[in-house]
């Protein structure tokens, strides 16, 4: 049951007027007497005003240290940290940079053509073989490039060798480099340059003098579905695009040392995944490599990221995909061994000007089956049409970001009476102080009758002055009577009339309610305040209005049948799937439909796109005290100064699955309270 949320004295009118009217006297006398007995009591018709116009402060604030600060200094820091800051502040010099993968120059291992070593080469550092050999500064090599799933024995490792050799001396040069013997095989496991070596291999490629590619498999397929199958791999994409774009890329098959095809840079977008748009990404990626088209910051990263996301990799540590796309990008944080693959990426992201990105991804409203690293949106914007109102300044446990300089206002989920602002005019101000002055035209009616008693026993019978006391009360006690018998009337004729403002508020229902019933709930009765958003949700629907040409008008989304049906699954889903919610905006006058897991208890404003407001609806977890984006709502601009701003917001994109233990443990307390 819904309580509403209108002033006292308003619901009686409004009950009073609700009745037939062969039966007036049924509510409108129990209605009058109310109000009367009421006035004797101080209080508002309608609702206060307070905050000062705006809506509710949002009451939250992440109090723990994060993650990864943006600025490193709000980090957990050591013992002497503080000292070495002191010490180069005294000297003038600069403080300690933060930790990050250098560039290398050159690979530190290289396969060296020797024919005098057994088998044709020798591996060895490069620094030591150009000695050795007697090679320039620069070393020119050539890197073979493959897939272990094509060469998984270990005597597939001779047949790559040849097919290094083979393209070495072809190309002229002394030396070659492969990642099962440059990497895995020369080091021990536990050398902390192995961890460099392998976050570094994109440095290799752009250093190689040419690539090569090995394929393996079956004799009845074709070349190109073993390319195919090789462009799979994750570490293929910048072979591909950072190797040298003046040669050709030569592909060597099967146990054959003669290469069988020549590629160019833009041939790989055929190998890639006819499904979904991942040869549409690759051949923009391609033409920004070859420079006939300029990709921003922001659109580099997102196309690049959803092109590794398809690809496959044996996973070493969960962030391997956004630590393959660092080697692609100018800075390299230092690698984490304990990151997710959201904490890699943030990281990435706020060491490299993406031009927001990770603030644009907050405002997205993914599809339900979507991770985080999806960059659709049920709109159909992209990133770079998103405006960032606000600034991550670090990423916090459990895949969250710490939002700063947010606007923010809680949901009620009950009604409360709002304020509501009407032009004043004469007739609504005497009518107001003659409504409220009824209880002193009570008293003094009352108190002029009892002198006029008084004095009459006092005179021995009536007299002037008695009489006088007598017409007096008789005429303040008529004034008082036919205010208290119009006061229905009175109450709604300064109460309604057209709505210049009202006190912002955003209430929530959960499920489908009607928007007059919505309104009578709020205000008491349903005057037309209250209108269907246009096009704040992907629920919202709108149309030409009839008499207005061209003017566009919400409508009710449950007059479109595919949503109609959404809403009636809706109502039967079980614990963590999506529900219908009702949000009523009294700034904008709007009611808007939604789904989400949870009930959201916060709008948090975090950017805005196409002339609204990306808002987004948060749950909030008391357990780690985070903030679980729900869904993303469209709200009008004027929303956004009416909400205070909020200091220190943790939130996450998505929420994991909780145990089952904890799940029963959350539905057996649900009902027992109910």
């Amino acid at each position: 049951m819904v309580k509403s949320g209108a002033p006292l004295l308003i619901r009686l009118a409004c009950w009073a007027y609700n009745t037939k009217p062969e039966r007036a006297d049924a509510r409108w006398i129990p209605a009058c007497l109310a109000i009367a007995a009421i006035l004797f009591w101080p209080m508002e018709v309608g609702a206060k005003y307070h905050n000062h116009g705006l809506y509710e402060p949002f009451h939250y604030r992440d109090w723990k240290y994060p993650y990864d600060a943006r600025n490193k200094s709000e980090n957990i820091q050591p013992d002497n940290t503080h000292a070495v800051q002191m010490k180069s502040i005294r000297s003038k010099t600069k403080p300690p940079r933060s930790a990050k993968i250098e560039k290398l120059r050159e690979p530190r291992f290289l396969c060296f053509l020797d024919d005098n070593k057994r088998g044709g080469m020798n591996i060895m550092k490069t620094s030591e073989g150009k000695i050795l050999y007697g090679l320039n500064s620069k070393t020119d090599f050539v890197l073979v490039s493959y897939t272990g799933v094509q060469f998984p024995q270990e005597s597939d490792l001779e047949y790559l060798h040849e097919v290094g050799k083979h393209a070495a001396r072809k190309a002229g040069t002394k030396a070659y480099w492969i990642s099962c013997s440059c990497v895995e095989d020369t080091k021990d496991a536990n050398d902390p340059e192995l961890e460099h070596d392998i976050w570094t291999i994109c440095d290799v490629v752009r250093s190689a003098n040419s690539v090569v590619v090995a394929v393996n498999g079956n004799s009845n397929e074709s070349t190109d579905k073993l390319l195919e199958r090789w462009s799979k791999r994750v570490w293929i994409l910048p072979e591909w695009l950072l190797g040298p774009g003046h040669s050709k890329i030569s592909v060597y098959r099967g146990k054959s040392i003669e290469v069988v095809r020549q590629l160019d840079r833009r041939d790989f977008p055929i190998f890639g995944d006819d499904k979904g748009n991942d040869r549409d990404l690759l051949e923009q990626l391609v033409d920004h490599h070859e420079g006939s088209v300029h990709l921003t910051a922001l659109e580099y990263v997102s196309i690049a990221l959803g092109c590794l996301q398809s690809r496959d990799t044996t996973e070493h540590l969960k962030g391997d995909k956004s630590y393959v796309l660092m080697g692609l990008l100018r800075q390299r944080p230092e690698v984490v061994g304990t990151d997710s693959a959201f904490q890699a990426f943030a990281r990435l992201s706020l060491a490299n000007d993406s031009d927001l990105l990770l603030e644009r991804l907050i405002c997205m409203l993914p599809y339900t089956d979507d991770h985080w690293h999806s960059m659709a949106d049920q709109w159909g914007v992209s990133l770079w049409d998103i405006n960032p109102k606000c600034q991550v300044c670090g990423i916090g446990e459990g895949d969250a970001v710490i939002l700063d300089g947010v606007h923010a206002a809680p949901i009620a989920w009950s009604f409360a009476p709002v304020n509501i602002r009407r032009r004043e005019t004469t007739i609504r101000k005497i009518l107001r102080y003659l409504f409220r002055l009824t209880p002193i035209l009570i008293l003094f009616g009352i108190a002029l009758l009892a002198t006029g008693v008084s004095i009459q026993h006092s005179q021995g019978g009536p007299n002037n002055i008695s009489n006088g006391m007598y017409g007096g009360a008789g005429a303040s006690l008529g004034i008082a009577l036919i205010v208290i018998t119009l006061s229905p009337f009175l109450i709604l004729t300064f109460y309604h009339g057209k709505v210049w403002e009202a006190q912002p508020w955003l209430f929530g229902i959960e499920g489908y309610m009607e928007i007059k019933t919505l309104e009578e709930h709020i205000f008491g009765d349903c005057q037309g305040r209250l209108r269907w958003s246009v096009a704040s949700s992907v629920f919202s629907r709108h149309e030409e209005e009839q008499n207005h040409p061209r003017f566009c008008t919400g409508v009710d989304p449950m007059r479109d049948q595919e949503t109609k049906n959404y809403i009636d699954n809706a109502a039967k889903s079980g614990n963590g799937e999506a529900k219908i919610f009702t949000l009523v905006d009294t700034v904008s006058m709007t009611v808007t439909l939604f789904a989400a897991a949870k009930p959201p208890i916060a709008a948090l404003v975090c950017g805005e796109e196409g002339g609204m407001q990306r808002a987004v609806l948060c749950s909030y977890e008391w357990r780690t005290n985070t903030l679980y984006r729900e869904t993303v709502l469209r709200m009008t601009t004027p929303v956004y100064d009416k909400m205070p701003l909020t200091n220190r917001v943790k939130l996450a994109l998505y929420k994991e699955t909780r145990p089952q233990k904890e799940q029963a443990v959350e539905t057996e307390l649900r009902q027992h309270t109910t």
